[in-house]
């Protein structure tokens, strides 16, 4: 099951909901970018999923961490902005590199509804081009049937 961490984004800090894989030190990475309600039960569960059943390190951010908790689904994810997006996931990123005794290989990242066109966006970034090992892309609805995957390098 996994757990909750913390770290600080551009002054702010964002709440990272994480699954360690039990095995290994060495494993690839899946970035869980969450639906419209957020990092609810269902993101978390799809972490877990990932983490206990297929040996990825998962991890979703809170990518509303910034705002208030006011407002439907729809007001919050009209205020997310994309390069605030893209500070989020790679912040995500750059943690699950610098955990300790653990060697990172491949990043994906997965999105669900909202999660796709931000997992489009982070292909599209300049962060995607830095990862050494390339960035996978593949985009979810919310019962988990796949619409796209590649990695960013075959687009």
């Amino acid at each position: 099951m996994g757990q909750w961490d913390r770290i600080d984004v551009d002054g702010s800090p964002m709440r990272l909901y994480v699954g360690m894989p039990s095995l290994g030190r060495a494993f690839p990475a899946v970035i869980v970018i969450q639906h419209g309600p957020g990092v609810d039960r269902f993101i978390q569960d799809r972490v877990d999923i990932l983490a206990e059943q297929h040996g990825y390190l998962a991890i979703a951010p809170d990518l509303y961490h910034r705002q208030p908790e006011d407002g439907d689904m729809m007001t919050r994810i009209g205020r997310l902005r994309d390069p605030e997006v893209i500070s989020d996931v790679s912040a995500a990123v750059n943690w699950a590199r610098r955990l300790k005794d653990t060697q990172l290989g491949d990043v994906g990242v997965i999105g669900f509804c909202m999660g796709g066109r931000v997992s489009y966006l982070m292909a599209a970034s300049k962060v995607a081009a830095a990862l050494d090992e390339g960035l996978v892309v593949t985009i979810l609805n919310d019962t988990g049937e796949r619409y796209f995957s590649a990695r960013l390098w075959d687009l």
